[in-house]
C-alpha cells in the first residue's frame, strides 16, 4: 500500500509493506515508511488520475500527459521519479482542457502483467479503440497488435442485444482489469433514454474482442467511472 503526500511542508511517499507491518510498534504510524520526494510536479502541470503498482514499482498516471514512476524496492531515503510521456499525438498540454470528458474516453493502468493506455476516438459512427502497452525498459509505448480497432468489431460480438439497439449505445469509461480484460460502460446516446432504460457494463477479451461478461445498471445519470459499476450483479 502506498500514499503520495504533496504539501507546502515537503512532499513524501508513504509505504506500507509486510516488512513495515511486521516491525511496527503499538502505534499504527510505525506501519508506514516515509520517503522524501524529488521532482514530482504539482497540478495543473500533472494531475494524478490513476495510481497502481507493478513488479516493485509505483505508478502515478495523468491521462493527458503520461506516467511518473519510482522503484519501491530502492533503499534510498529520497525517492527519485522518472517520467514517460504518452505516445505521440496523445499528449494534451492545455491546462484548461475538459479532463472530465477525457475520463470518459481514456484510462491508464495494469492489464495482467502489462501497463496499458486505452483511448476511444469518439467520432460518432466511427468510434475507434486505441491500445498501447508500455515498454518500461525502453521507456516508450508500443501499439498493441490489432489496434486501432473500430468499436464495431467489439460491438458485433455482443450477443445480449440486437444490432439496432447497439447502434444507439456508445462506449464510455474504459477500465483495465487485473486479468487483462477491457471493461466498458455502454450508455444510450439519447439522454432521455439513458435516464429511463437499462445500461450495461461489458467486459471484452482484447485479443478476440469477444465478450467475457456483462452487467446492467438502472437510471444511472451521473458520470462516474466504470469501476463503481463492477460490483453490480453480473448477468
Amino acid at each position: 500500500m502506498l500514499q503520495l503526500n504533496i504539501s507546502h511542508d515537503g512532499d513524501c511517499v508513504c509505504l506500507c509493506t509486510p516488512a513495515t507491518r511486521a516491525s511496527s510498534r503499538s502505534n499504527s504510524l510505525w506501519t508506514w515508511r516515509m520517503k522524501a520526494l524529488q521532482r514530482f510536479p504539482k497540478p495543473p502541470l500533472f494531475c494524478v488520475d490513476e495510481t497502481f503498482s507493478l513488479r516493485g514499482k509505483a505508478f502515478w498516471a495523468d491521462i493527458l500527459k503520461g506516467v511518473f514512476y519510482c522503484n519501491l524496492l530502492d533503499e534510498a531515503s529520497v525517492v527519485d521519479f522518472h517520467f514517460i510521456k504518452l505516445p505521440n499525438g496523445y499528449v494534451i498540454d492545455d491546462v484548461d482542457f475538459n479532463r472530465t470528458e477525457q475520463r470518459m474516453s481514456r484510462t491508464i493502468g495494469c492489464a495482467g502483467s502489462s501497463i496499458k493506455i486505452v483511448c476511444i476516438d469518439r467520432r460518432r459512427g466511427y468510434e475507434t479503440v486505441h491500445v498501447w502497452t508500455l515498454d518500461l525498459q525502453r521507456r516508450r509505448w508500443k501499439r498493441d497488435q490489432g489496434f486501432p480497432c473500430p468499436w464495431n468489431e467489439f460491438r458485433k460480438r455482443i450477443g445480449f442485444m440486437n444490432a439496432a439497439e447497439l447502434r444507439d449505445m456508445e462506449p464510455r469509461y474504459p477500465t483495465l482489469m487485473p486479468d487483462g480484460e477491457l471493461c466498458l460502460m455502454l450508455r444510450w446516446r439519447d439522454w432521455v433514454r439513458a435516464r429511463e432504460e437499462t445500461g450495461y457494463a461489458c467486459s471484452f477479451d482484447m485479443g478476440s474482442k469477444s465478450t467475457v461478461w456483462f452487467g446492467h445498471y438502472h437510471k444511472f445519470t451521473t458520470t462516474l467511472p466504470l469501476s463503481l459499476i463492477y460490483c453490480l450483479a453480473i448477468s
